[in-house]
């Protein structure tokens, strides 16, 4: 990780603003990329909503390991337009990941799309009732 100042490092208050998410992007390793996401509760669900601009569906993984939720991506898109004598070229390349610790969710109902660079990935909530939990033992 390529930073000015490691986090790790700092010691003044002023210079601890720096940590928060919003500008560790900023200082983020070079090719790596933030991944936008919305979490939308559902009467029966949630619905993850993950920015992927850019990205084919061939080059996102989805992966669900030890009840987490991973998703990365690579993303290898240009741009070129030509007008009026103005020549615009704009390359993006990179990969981003994000991981979701997954609570109370049925894991083998997860479901996911991909459509206009929009992953929605579907989780499945288990209900309160179908949840393993405390039981009591009746003493005969």
């Amino acid at each position: 990780m390529y930073n000015m100042i490691p986090f790790h490092s700092r010691r003044n208050p002023v210079m601890t603003a720096f940590d928060a998410p919003f500008f560790r992007e900023f200082f983020a390793e070079p090719g790596r990329m933030p991944m936008r996401v919305d979490v939308i509760r559902q009467e029966d669900s949630y619905q993850l909503k993950a920015d992927l601009p850019g990205a084919n569906k061939d080059d996102i993984r989805i992966e669900v390991k030890d009840g987490v939720l991973t998703i990365a991506a690579e993303v290898n898109a240009s741009k070129k337009e030509e007008k009026d004598g103005y020549i615009y070229n704009e390359r993006r390349f990179g990969s981003m990941e994000r991981s979701f610790q997954l609570d109370s969710i049925n894991e083998e109902g997860i479901t996911a799309e991909y459509t206009d660079g929009v992953l929605t990935v579907t989780l499945p909530r288990i209900k309160d009732e179908d949840k393993p939990g405390t039981r009591m033992i009746a003493i005969q």
